[in-house]
């Protein structure tokens, strides 16, 4: 890891800049802060950094200052200058004097970038991103051959490696850190005499020493566990080979694995084999239709519960069936999605959220499986919620239109049966629905509305009991007298007696 100290006047900058970044994530180890150019001079003098950030003008010693007595010591540490605007002209020149790079105050977070990208690459021997000039057009370059000659193995491997969860960081910060792993694989392989490494094409690669065909996968292990917990490192290795020559032959299929098998976040492991499978083959297209199928009657169906683990399972099975490839996996999921909308519009169902060709617009910048999945589940679960509206809506007018038949029809035999044809629902579907909807049995109900209409033909006419219970729906006046008596304490004579005779004593 390389070490970083960083010394400005003014504490805000320093820690700023130390917390702008996860510099460990990037390989790079702060091990200081100063407000004093003469402490950060004994620092640099004591530790040796790799980098220093340095303020133009401090007190006890300059930036300029520090910068001299680097020189006179012979010492590799790189130099970065801060400057405010009446210090820019000071800090141009200072590129003169042996600076790498200067940054106008307040520091841009990519500018901090570049400049120390720029100062690893011009500062560490063999680390930078390989030019494509300095590349022959053989595959591997010429000095590397020359040095496996040289290390006698009777046998090899070839790997390439990637960053992994890098999707949010931007273009700057992943080269930089990978400048940051490069450096580091490098020194661990051939520290160890394990290998190799170049880079290619803004790839690194690996060769690594492999004599009896079992050391390969211990090796990269170990890599990746160097570099926990900080970075995580994706490996594809090829077959072994016990030639220089036959190096290359497995590189095709390396790469293409590495460029898309590391779209997935659900591998079994971050160090694969070219031309061996990755997921178990549990699943085949067939499977998944029958399972995008189910998620589709379950969407409809309202459960809930059901379709949380149907689209679990078949995001897992996409990852199966698609083989590595992000385009089979977008197609499989927008069938899926389509399946949905296409069910609506058999259903006559208004959709007010269509989301195929948005979703296919979306596909076009992701990275990662995991940014695909969250966009499926949310337009699922979007869909879920669009059924639920719509059967919200239609439920609300059913049940009002279930209502006003009652209140037009209830002198006539109306029958439970009779209400639910009119509202072309399942008699026995319309007992629950009715409950749910009103909070009422519908017996209970229509006796309800009948008992109102009955009150007022008991006070308002001067029919017979009896009458009046034929006029609002009771068949047999008895059993409308229980009923008026169970509500209101007394038999309808009773309560039309008693009514009538205040109205007369309030005259």
């Amino acid at each position: 890891m390389l070490r970083m100290i960083l010394a400005d006047d003014e504490p805000a900058i320093t820690k700023g800049i130390s917390v702008l970044f996860d510099w460990a994530r990037l390989g790079i180890e702060v091990i200081g802060t100063y407000e004093n150019g003469e402490r950060a001079l004994q620092a640099i003098l004591a530790e040796a950094p790799d980098i220093a950030i340095l303020d133009i003008a401090m007190p006890g010693k300059t930036g300029l200052e520090i910068l001299q007595e680097i020189k006179a010591n012979s010492m590799q540490t790189s130099v970065i200058f801060l400057s405010g605007f009446q210090e820019f002209s000071f800090a141009q020149s200072a590129l003169h004097h042996g600076a790498k790079d200067y940054l106008l105050k307040p520091v841009n977070k990519e500018s901090l970038l570049l400049a120390v990208r720029n100062c690893i690459s011009q500062t560490q021997t063999g680390v930078g991103l390989t030019s494509e000039s300095a590349v022959e057009d053989a595959f591997l370059p010429k000095d590397l051959v020359k040095k496996l000659a040289g290390m006698d193995s009777q046998g090899y491997t070839l790997c390439a490696l990637t960053l992994l969860g890098t999707e949010s960081s931007s273009e700057m910060e992943r080269q930089l850190c990978q400048l940051s792993v490069y450096s580091e694989v490098v020194q661990a392989l051939e520290g160890q005499n394990l290998g190799l490494a170049f880079q290619r094409d803004k790839m690194i690669w690996l060769i690594l020493t492999d004599p009896a065909g079992l050391e390969a996968k211990a090796t990269l292990f170990g890599l990746q566990q160097r570099f926990l917990p900080n970075t995580q490192l994706g490996f594809v290795h090829g077959k072994r080979t016990e030639s220089i020559g036959t190096i290359q032959n497995s590189a095709l299929e390396v790469e293409d694995m590495l460029g898309y098998f590391f779209f997935y976040e659900h591998l079994p492991s971050w160090i694969l084999h070219a031309g061996e499978p990755v997921f178990p083959p549990l699943y085949n297209s067939e499977k998944l239709g029958e399972l995008r199928d189910k998620i589709i009657t379950v969407l409809f169906e309202q459960n809930e519960d059901q379709l949380q683990r149907l689209l679990d399972t078949f995001l897992d099975a996409v990852c199966s069936v698609s083989e590595g490839k992000s385009d089979t996996a977008i197609y499989f999921l927008l069938m899926c999605i389509r399946a949905a909308e296409e069910r609506f519009l058999e259903l006559n169902a208004p959709l007010t959220y269509s989301s195929v060709v948005e979703v296919m617009e979306q596909t076009r910048t992701m990275v990662s499986y995991g940014q695909l999945e969250d966009v499926f589940r949310k337009t699922m679960w979007k869909y879920f919620q669009e059924v639920t509206d719509i059967t919200r809506d239609n439920d609300k007018t059913d049940i009002n239109e279930a209502k006003n038949f009652i209140k037009e029809h209830y002198a006539e035999n109306l029958s439970l049966a009779v209400v639910a044809k009119h509202i072309h629902m399942n008699p026995f579907y319309f007992s629950s629905f009715f409950k749910k909807q009103t909070g009422e049995n519908y017996k209970d109900y229509l006796n309800d509305v009948r008992m109102r209409h009955g009150m007022e033909l008991l006070l308002m006419s001067d029919k017979k009991i009896y009458e009046i219970a034929e006029a609002v729906g009771f068949k047999d006046y008895r059993y409308f007298t229980d009923l008026f008596s169970r509500r209101y304490g007394k038999t309808p004579m009773a309560y039309r007696k008693e009514v009538l005779e205040g109205r007369r004593e309030d005259v």
